[in-house]
């Protein structure tokens, strides 16, 4: 389906994901690019005030596209990226950071602490290295495996890298990632029919 809108352009993509309205959109577009099992889905969110505020009047102020928290006190953070900066890495991260510990209030305790999630779609190739489209970063330990925390999860979603065409998409993901990638200029399945292709 053309739209004739590019969902990548700023205005567009927080008018669809990030609209204090209801976060129809937001729910099911989570859901599909986290690939969250049974027991821990969205199924309500809060799109809160995308800025970070400044503590001190030296502090860097920072404006994220889509900040969210859902019915389990998960906190998200969503951007789109139309390019791929040397120091993208840094500033998701630097929004992580400061998305996380704004949790804490004085007197609250660590374990109060909810995991923080974020999600940055680029339009661009940010891992030269490989070719997978998506890039998922945890705290682990890399000798032996183990999980520091489930508190923070950094997702990257490199959209130049996912090339499937429309008859070739399977899973709600593709199918939100196809319309990320074509909805401007392409046809076919879009985001809108995000049941797996069933051959007969």
């Amino acid at each position: 389906m053309l739209i004739g809108i590019d969902p990548k352009v700023d205005f567009a993509f927080k008018w669809l994901f990030g609209s204090p309205r209801d976060g129809k959109l937001l729910i099911p577009f989570l859901n599909a690019t986290l690939n969250l099992p049974p027991g821990e889905q969205i199924t309500e969110i809060e799109i809160l005030n995308p800025f970070n505020e400044k503590v001190s009047i030296d502090d860097k102020l920072s404006i994220l596209d889509i900040k969210a928290r859902d019915q389990l006190g998960r906190q998200f953070n969503v951007e789109m990226q139309m390019l791929a900066p040397i120091d993208l890495a840094q500033r998701v991260l630097y929004y992580w950071a400061e998305l996380y510990t704004d949790q804490m209030q004085e007197g609250d305790r660590y374990q109060q602490l909810r995991p923080t999630i974020s999600v940055c779609f680029v339009d661009g190739v940010v891992f030269r290295n490989t070719s997978q489209y998506h890039s998922t970063f945890r705290l682990r330990d890399e000798n032996q495996g183990l999980d520091l925390t489930d508190d923070l999860s950094i997702h990257f979603f490199e959209l130049p890298k996912f090339n499937l065409s429309a008859d070739q998409i399977t899973t709600p993901l593709e199918a939100w990632l196809y319309f990320l990638r074509h909805a401007a200029t392409g046809s076919g399945r879009t985001a809108g029919n995000t049941e797996p292709r069933r051959d007969t």
